[in-house]
């Protein structure tokens, strides 16, 4: 499964039939830090301004 990224990395299908997940964590703190980001830039009133 090519391209799916992150997705790939969390879950995984064990030989044995069961899903497995990992790496939960680098996902969270990815989305937590891109919003603190997103904040501090005031992305969402830039790209309002532009669609306005």
């Amino acid at each position: 499964m090519r391209g799916l990224g992150t997705i790939s990395k969390i879950l995984t299908v064990r030989p044995d039939g069961t899903l497995s997940t990992g790496g939960s964590m680098v996902m969270i703190l990815s989305l937590a830090l891109g919003a603190l980001l997103g904040e501090l830039i005031d992305l969402d009133a830039q790209f309002w301004l532009q669609w306005r």
